[in-house]
């Protein structure tokens, strides 16, 4: 069985000369990108590593991204991409933490390199994608280098692709394995949900290491073309679309409602847009109400984790309808079971819940992951008799819609971003002026829900929210440092003596009209 790279592959063999990526002036056809993932593959074999050797991306979206996605696709090694909204120090973490060997890095990052190599003991090499950095390979040169054809290394569908980052409650990363199998599944449920006629025009706005890296996929099997653009300012977005004839985007709400927020949002052409998908966070009633009536009835939900992939459940535009029509309640779901996902909702014992009755959301597929990477232990808690433990409460509905009700673990999704409390806790008991801390999710209209933290100050030590907020930014990057700070004259506790963080959330929750 082939990897990812056979969706290259198939439609640079049909169409070698249609355009595969647009970032500004700069257009690649299928034949070039195919080339030059193989040149990339050729390049990475002679360099000697070992089977599983992990392979780091850290970049903003370039189509090198998919250059190097697909070159190490096509050996026996592992990519490992992070997040390029990362911290440095947090991707450190991560690179040295899953023994990255090999790491490509853009421009800005590159000027972090000495840092990067200090850290990160197993790292051999590092290539630049699109400058020439004194101390770092450029890619294009050392592509020149080695042969573009196929290096046919035998690839398995049980073999580990790609290494996906997450954290667990203690905030420490585990690596999440994803076989080749997961990945080619994925973009059979995509295209079995949401079909396109005709090649799609794809637009890429958020980073392809997070979701939308395996949205990309099903573009490229359907001979489509991505648009790479490194900007969501609202106007640039809305033209953009209507210039270049968009059919299909991913975007979390908080993009969505950025877009709503334009004050000439309704001048715009959107007639070319098949499918708006969002995803990674939920997206209020009212302002689903909104963007359909803007943008019309192109919506697409999908619901997935790190752990499975973002198809467990897709809302198709066609059900969306159905719902706006007839049944308002159901679009506060996130739809129905993908083709190839089997999923079910446990009570507390373990049995079946009834239809209506909420409880844990599990699942399994060949898409769900393979185990975390050197963590037998916490593979075990999480995959249970083939069953993947969501940690997400819901409940599906007689019709087979599944809903989420609340979270089982404290991870905080704010902006598409999973946020785990623990780490930003760590990070602010960092300060010399705090005594105790508590990080929770709270409602965001814009965000979905928002870092919240409150906080207990030691005796005599003054400290301001900005500085605060500052010292979080520095350490963590903006996505994760706090967006509120609450500071009080004493955490509330339980009857244990911990910090009762379910009557924290409570204060902030109280007034919205959902739990998550």
């Amino acid at each position: 069985m082939n990897g990812a790279h056979v969706f290259l592959d198939r439609s640079a063999q049909a169409s070698p000369d249609f355009p595969a990526i647009v970032h500004g002036e700069n257009v690649m056809s299928y034949r070039t990108l195919q080339r030059a993932s193989c040149a990339l593959a050729n390049a990475l074999i002679a360099t000697g590593l070992a089977a599983g050797a992990r392979i780091g991306t850290y970049m903003s979206n370039h189509p090198a991204s998919f250059v190097c996605q697909f070159g190490i696709n096509r050996t026996s090694y592992v990519w490992l991409p992070v997040n390029p909204k990362a911290a440095v120090p947090e991707a450190i973490g991560i690179l040295a933490g899953f023994g990255a060997e090999w790491l490509f890095v853009d421009r800005q990052i590159a000027e972090q390199a000495d840092a990067i190599r200090g850290a990160v003991p197993t790292l051999k090499g590092l290539v630049c994608i699109d400058a020439r950095v004194p101390g770092l390979i450029f890619l294009d040169d050392w592509l020149a280098e080695f042969p573009d054809s196929d290096p046919s290394i035998p690839v398995g569908p049980l073999d580990t692709a790609v290494l996906r980052t997450t954290s667990g409650s203690t905030g420490e990363p585990k690596g999440v394995k994803r076989t080749n199998l997961c990945q080619v599944l994925q973009v059979m449920d995509y295209l079995t949900a949401l079909p396109f006629d005709a090649p799609p025009i794809s637009l890429v706005l958020t980073p392809l290491s997070h979701a939308a890296g395996s949205i990309a996929l099903p573009v490229f099997e359907a001979r489509g073309t991505h648009h790479i653009l490194n900007s969501t300012a609202p106007d640039t977005v809305l033209r953009y679309i209507e210039t270049h004839r968009i059919s299909s985007v991913f975007m979390p709400p908080t993009l969505i409602y950025s877009l709503l927020a334009h004050p000439s949002v309704r001048t715009f052409d959107y007639s070319s847009l098949r499918y708006i998908i969002y995803g990674t966070a939920p997206m209020s009633r009212h302002r689903l109400a909104e963007a359909w009536d803007v943008f019309g009835p192109v919506f697409a939900q999908v619901y997935g984790m790190t752990e499975a992939s973002s198809t467990i459940s897709i809302f198709t535009p066609a059900q969306h309808a159905e719902a706006m029509a007839h049944h308002p309640g159901r679009l506060a779901s996130c739809g129905r079971g993908s083709p190839n996902y089997r999923i079910k909702v446990i009570d507390s014992d373990g049995r079946d819940a009834p239809a209506g009755t909420s409880g844990e959301i599990v699942c399994a597929s060949y898409e769900i992951m393979s185990g975390y990477f050197e963590n037998e232990s916490a593979t075990r808690d999480t995959v249970r008799n083939g069953w993947l433990h969501t940690g997400d409460v819901g409940y599906i509905d007689r019709h087979g819609y599944l809903y989420i009700v609340d979270r089982i673990k404290d991870v905080i999704i704010s902006g598409g971003f999973n946020v785990y409390p623990a780490e930003v806790e760590n990070v602010i008991r960092l300060h010399s002026a705090i005594h105790d801390c508590a990080v929770v999710g709270s409602p965001d209209e814009k965000w979905g829900e928002s870092v919240t933290a409150v906080v207990e100050l030691k005796p005599g030590c003054a400290l301001t929210v900005a500085e605060l907020i500052e010292h979080c930014k520095t350490h963590l990057g903006s996505v994760k440092a706090p967006k509120r700070v609450t500071i009080v004259d004493a955490l509330p506790r339980n009857l244990a003596g911990k910090t009762d963080k379910k009557a924290i959330r409570k204060t902030f929750w109280r007034e919205a009209d959902r739990a998550i």
